[in-house]
């Protein structure tokens, strides 16, 4: 018998590469890698490939660029620029991870698409739903909260019944030992770089200064942008 074919969606980090590792094990496996034209690209495509040679994989890039622009970054600024906050990774994980990036992996002739995301999906009784993952300090189901049914039908959690610990102690038993100390929490495509200075790159025109007035209607100040602040912010 066949054995499935997975494709992993691989970033260089430590839990795709779990995923790729536990994986490996069972089911035929290909390592699939976005371009969404960040700064770090080059570097990332470097360590991706480095890590497919290591687990016996092959890497494909899938070029998303424009459709990552589109539906991400300009939805990203817009919303900041309209006095809103928005939420990139629910939207990007919904259009574009779990939507034209498994189209184009499935269409390799993938039966599933494996990531690393610390969340696990219930099909019992032919009702899928998405569940949090058994770490509470790395639960990620609710970026994930917008997904269909019928996308999740297709996705395998590996690591949403693992502990973040557990991962590390995978990968170094199989002797990746540089992954410690390497995890970003920054968004993806202004990491290293303050928010506001990336939306005011964004503009390409000097930002719109105005007044900080009370409801009184005493000035009290100077704002560089209203969209460096959000709603109910007390801070910086």
């Amino acid at each position: 018998m066949t054995r499935p074919h997975i494709g992993i969606a691989m970033s260089g980090g430590v839990d795709s590469t779990a995923c790729a590792l536990i994986l490996k094990k069972k089911y035929r496996v290909s390592g699939f890698l976005m371009d969404l034209d960040l700064p770090s690209f080059n570097e990332q495509n470097e360590r991706v490939q480095w890590l497919g040679d290591a687990i016996g994989i092959k890497i494909h890039v899938v070029d998303l660029r424009k459709q990552f622009r589109k539906l991400v970054l300009d939805y990203f600024t817009g919303s900041y620029f309209a006095g809103k906050t928005p939420n990139p990774c629910a939207i990007c994980n919904h259009e574009i991870k779990f939507g034209l990036f498994m189209d184009m992996i499935m269409s390799t002739g993938a039966d599933y698409v494996a990531t690393g995301h610390y969340a696990r999906i219930d099909d019992r009784e032919d009702d899928i739903s998405l569940k949090t993952g058994l770490d509470p300090h790395k639960d990620q189901s609710y970026f994930l909260s917008r997904l269909r049914p019928q996308q999740l039908q297709r996705v395998i959690f590996p690591l949403g019944s693992m502990l973040k610990e557990d991962t590390y102690r995978l990968v170094e038993s199989h002797g990746f030992t540089d992954f410690r100390g390497r995890e970003s929490q920054d968004v993806c495509f202004f990491s290293g770089t303050r928010l506001a200075d990336f939306l005011a790159d964004q503009i390409h025109a000097a930002p719109p200064e105005g007044p900080i007035v009370t409801t009184a209607g005493e000035e009290i100040g100077r704002h560089q942008g209203l969209y460096r602040y959000t709603i109910g912010q007390r801070r910086g």
